[in-house]
């Protein structure tokens, strides 16, 4: 049973369209800001108003993102496979018995 009521609110598939869609739109605002700043130009109110909102939005999915994650695979290099495989020589640990 689940205690968190984060856990499972969207598929897998859904949460990545969905950090997907909030990295580009801060890649977006990101840019605009500095385009602004290298320019030495005041920005919009908007774009202000915009990344303020975009901030607190983040730790929304900052804590959907931390609710779906195993603390098993905290520790696990990115791409290596969640199960570990049992070595070939069928030990747990990998050492042959003598």
């Amino acid at each position: 049973m689940q205690n968190n009521p984060l856990t499972g609110i969207l598929s897998p598939a859904s949460r990545q369209k969905l950090y997907f869609s909030y990295a580009l739109v801060g890649l977006i605002c990101g840019g605009a800001q500095v385009a602004y700043s290298s320019l030495q130009m005041a920005q919009p109110p908007m774009l202000t108003a915009a990344l303020a909102v975009y901030a607190f939005v983040g730790i929304a999915l900052g804590f959907t993102a931390a609710s779906n994650t195993r603390p098993q695979d905290a520790g696990r290099p990115a791409g290596e496979p969640v199960s570990t495989p049992v070595p070939a020589n069928g030990s747990a640990t990998g050492v042959a018995d003598s």
